[in-house]
């Protein structure tokens, strides 16, 4: 038997940042909103859904996750 607590919590997608707004449009093409936070703590811009288990990140100003985010495009593109 299969508990509630087994299954996807959410995934994240990360994406460059000119490419931010397509991403949210798309996103939005599929009925889904996505609210926006920026943290410059981390250098990134984040949308999200709670409710959906979608997240967007990319790099925005200066911090850690934001080099890790260029780097991960860089390397994966």
């Amino acid at each position: 038997m299969r508990t509630t607590d087994d299954h996807l919590s959410h995934v994240v997608f990360c994406v460059a940042p000119d490419e931010m707004d397509a991403a949210r449009d798309l996103w939005r093409a599929l009925g889904v909103e996505l609210e926006e936070m920026v943290r410059e703590d981390f250098g990134l811009r984040i949308l999200y859904g709670w409710d959906t288990g979608v997240e967007i990140i990319t790099a925005h100003g200066d911090g850690d996750f934001g080099r890790a985010a260029d780097e991960f495009l860089g390397a994966h593109g």
